[in-house]
């Protein structure tokens, strides 16, 4: 139950963060509450390349919530994006890309996200929470 619950709060912020950066990728730019503009100007094609990648991201996670069986490997390509994506932010504060106030500006929407995915997707700790799970 908990696991379902994982996957449908993360798919449906994945679905609809990516759909909004497909739809209106200037308004996501611009508008969301996460400075995204001190990550470089506005590029419309590439707000849109990752807004698929998030999208698509969501609908695994949403397909997985129907298949808990076979949604491993798709829940690990996923959390290894958000482990990835907030892997560049830290380099990107450390490095002095990002300002250092990115620590906490980006917790909510790129460090939390990536921490409970990479360790959900643990196999000690996915096989816990689905007790089905069985290695093809």
């Amino acid at each position: 139950m908990l696991l379902r619950g994982i996957m449908v709060v993360f798919g449906l912020m994945s679905l609809g963060n990516g759909l909004y950066m497909l739809v209106a990728p200037g308004h996501w730019f611009h508008e969301m509450p996460a400075a995204i503009p001190d990550t470089g100007p506005m590029n419309p094609h590439f707000v849109r390349d990752v807004g698929a990648v998030y999208a698509l991201s969501g609908a695994g996670l949403l397909w997985g919530v129907f298949n808990l069986t076979r949604a491993y490997p798709v829940f690990v390509m996923v959390a290894l994006f958000y482990g990835a994506h907030a892997g560049l932010h830290v380099s990107d504060i450390l490095m002095g890309h990002l300002p250092a106030d990115h620590w906490a500006i980006d917790f909510s929407g790129v460090f939390f996200p990536a921490i409970v995915l990479c360790v959900v997707a643990l196999p000690s700790v996915w096989k816990k929470l689905n007790p089905s799970h069985h290695e093809a």
